[in-house]
């Protein structure tokens, strides 16, 4: 199981995950997801400064 977040070109935040077991996929969305707000609205923490 993994997950990453990512800042796309326009500062869009892009969650992805990659796992075959189902329930374990669904977690680790949802905490990518939360990851992913928590990166856009915090640039700095994740060295995402203006670009």
């Amino acid at each position: 199981m993994r997950w990453h977040t990512s800042r796309r070109p326009g500062q869009e935040i892009e969650a992805q995950v990659c796992g075959t077991d189902k329930d374990a996929v669904s977690s680790a969305y949802v905490e990518a997801c939360v990851r992913a707000v928590d990166r856009a609205r915090n640039p700095g923490t994740y060295d995402d400064g203006q670009r």
